[in-house]
């Protein structure tokens, strides 16, 4: 038994997912951090 499909629209569903799972995985990250930077600025603009 083999984890990787035979027919190619299933390898190429299987592509296209992960690489969109990827692309938002990135972009969680991205936005995550832009905020917690711009956060600590503010917090720290705010003690003086």
């Amino acid at each position: 038994m083999t984890l990787w499909p035979r027919t190619l629209l299933a390898r190429l569903l299987i592509i296209v997912l992960l690489g969109l799972l990827l692309a938002n995985a990135l972009s969680l990250t991205l936005v995550m951090v832009e905020r917690m930077r711009s956060a600590r600025t503010v917090m720290l603009g705010n003690l003086e």
